[in-house]
């Protein structure tokens, strides 16, 4: 790219992550989010065989993009500085036991707590409503227990969405439910890691926030890919 200026190499970088996310999105992420009964009883299935955890289907994290200082002054520096003391953007997915995405959001600045984050997004208000979870469980004692979402301790306890147990002093059944809802969620730890290694070098390309969310999605899709090729 030598003798290429930024703002080109900008607008190359984004009208081709913009063509990854708008012709492969379809085959790749989207084809993995389950939508019938039948697809969230494989990947609960698929759950249970592969991490030992019953009920649940996928996992949620979210990880900081580092980018540059914005531009905008003293406000928005504060928007997107975050605890970790460096200045991001927030991306967020849900992941499947085979480690492929099947939900994306990005672009949040870093100083969003996880949970706003994802109580913001549409699919927590259609699981809320009620429009999304099929009407199926697994009847333990006399509760039915439906399809979880396994997250870590800043996301909100729901009736879908499991997280560990918080206590001080945790008993050892406690301990016992968080070491294998910790172990479930390495699906997520795993493919977040591997974000920030693919995304930290090129992250800092582009100058505007909103043209690095087509970079930052292309890298779910180009992953899953990866993972149907392994």
């Amino acid at each position: 790219m030598a003798g290429i200026g930024e703002r080109t190499i900008g607008n190359i970088v984004n009208e081709v992550t913009t063509a990854i996310v708008e012709c492969l999105w379809e085959d790749t992420a989207k084809k993995h989010v389950p939508k019938l009964e039948d697809e969230f009883r494989s990947k609960i299935l698929d759950m249970e065989e592969a991490w030992q955890f019953p009920c649940c289907w996928s996992a949620v994290d979210g990880c900081h993009i580092p980018i540059k200082s914005p531009p905008s002054g003293l406000e928005s520096c504060k928007e997107y500085h975050n605890f970790k003391n460096f200045f991001s953007v927030v991306l967020m997915g849900i992941v499947d036991s085979k480690f492929r995405f099947v939900w994306a959001s990005c672009g949040y600045p870093g100083n969003s707590h996880d949970s706003v984050i994802f109580q913001s997004t549409d699919l927590w208000n259609q699981i809320k409503n009620q429009d999304y979870l099929p009407k199926i469980g697994k009847k333990v004692v006399s509760l039915l227990v439906p399809p979880l979402i396994l997250g870590d301790a800043a996301f909100p306890l729901q009736p879908w969405l499991m997280k560990p147990c918080t206590n001080t002093n945790p008993t050892l059944q406690q301990r016992y439910c968080n070491y294998w809802l910790s172990r479930a969620r390495m699906v997520m730890e795993g493919n977040l890691r591997e974000g920030d290694r693919f995304c930290l070098e090129d992250a800092s390309a582009a100058r505007r926030i909103r043209r690095r969310q087509p970079l930052l999605v292309s890298f779910y899709i180009t992953f899953d890919l990866k993972k149907g090729y392994d």
